[in-house]
């Protein structure tokens, strides 16, 4: 049976569905990054020893949306709510398995640019909680 990756999901910020680009969405779950080390426990055999740096417990989350006038207002209301923000990300293939993530507490990190042309976009990338 073929697998289909899933393009084209579907995004809510504070409950409000956000019109996306296109293939433009990317994640990461915020789990943190982990450090591995082997430590001896004699007789030539070893146990791993595993760290968690808590400091890189952070999700990020990327989209750009159409710089339309309703895509600018809800940028722009998101922007103002800091850290106040939630983010849902849904999608389902064509068989029916589904991927669903929470970014709570969700900022938007960089100084989003609108651009007003034809094709027009802005990229938002976030930062949140990590994903539940």
């Amino acid at each position: 049976m073929a697998s289909f990756i899933i393009s084209d999901p579907q995004v809510t910020v504070n409950d409000e569905l956000w019109d996306i680009v296109g293939n433009s969405l990317s994640y990461q779950n915020g789990r943190g990054e982990r450090s591995v080390k082997a430590a001896g426990t004699g007789g030539g055999k070893a146990q791993l020893i595993i760290s968690e740096n808590v400091e890189t417990k952070v999700a990020t989350l990327k989209f750009a949306v159409p710089s339309d006038a309703d895509s600018i207002d809800r940028v722009d209301q998101a922007e103002v709510r800091l850290n106040n923000n939630v983010v849902r990300v849904s999608g389902t293939d064509p068989q029916g398995n589904s991927v669903r993530k929470v970014f709570t507490n969700a900022i938007i990190t960089n100084n989003p640019e609108t651009n007003l042309a034809q094709d027009g976009q802005i990229d938002t990338e976030w930062a949140s909680d990590s994903v539940v």
